[in-house]
């Protein structure tokens, strides 16, 4: 999947755009907003390439592209979990206090649900977790499509199964973006996870949505969770 430049950019642009908007990207919008200076055929030929290689698809109802999971894996590729968030939102995750360190951690995991707009979980070990912000995926438009409500129905419901199967696979301080078949929750939804010690216990944090998440402010709030844990 060789790229040049501007193919690269298109990409992200792509994912970024259905990220923000959830509707399918089109080459007028992209011309207008980011290369005034090409034409929408250009652009459009450029498509073709990324589509050819399986990065982005066309649903049938539009004339718009959207990432495929080969594309977010492509993009995902390039992000750093450095830098994405706001002097703002870190004082409000860094200020929160309890004298329960515990309680303090499913605070911290409120405030993260409320900024990524998503679902968040903390395992305490393997064997006692939380989780906040369900509200959060079920008011996103994917979840108006039965297969994506009982897809994540069925995750909430074997929740525990799918974080001791992730205990496994990483290591103290490592994040993973777990998308598609990687992902214990189902091939439509996204994680972003992190192993990490909480109370000289060993325990996960992670950011539960559908594929079409904000990976870089998701990937920015675990690692800055780590470091208000370690």
């Amino acid at each position: 999947m060789n790229l040049d430049e501007r193919q690269n950019n298109l990409l992200r642009i792509v994912v970024e755009e259905y990220v923000d908007s959830a509707s399918p990207v089109g080459s007028g919008l992209i011309v207008s907003k980011y290369f005034k200076d090409l034409s929408s055929a250009t652009i459009r030929n450029d498509m073709a390439e990324l589509e050819k290689q399986g990065l982005i698809s066309q649903p049938h109802t539009s004339a718009g592209r959207i990432p495929t999971i080969s594309g977010y894996r492509k993009y995902l590729n390039s992000l750093s979990a450095k830098g994405n968030l706001t002097k703002s939102e870190m004082n409000k995750l860094a200020r929160v206090e309890s004298e329960d360190l515990k309680t303090r951690t499913k605070n911290i995991a409120r405030i993260i649900a409320d900024l990524s707009d998503s679902a968040v979980f903390v395992s305490f070990g393997e064997s006692e977790f939380f989780y906040t912000g369900i509200a959060n995926l079920f008011r996103q438009p994917e979840f108006a499509e039965m297969d994506y409500l009982h897809t994540m129905s069925e995750a909430i419901d074997h929740m525990d199964e799918a974080i001791n199967l992730m205990f496994d696979q990483l290591e103290i301080g490592e994040i993973q973006t777990l998308i598609g078949r990687d992902n214990p929750f189902g091939e439509v939804t996204s994680v972003v996870v992190s192993k990490c010690e909480i109370d000289g216990q060993t325990s996960l944090i992670g950011i539960l949505g559908p594929n079409r998440l904000d990976y870089r402010k998701c990937l920015s709030l675990v690692d800055y969770f780590n470091k208000l844990f370690s």
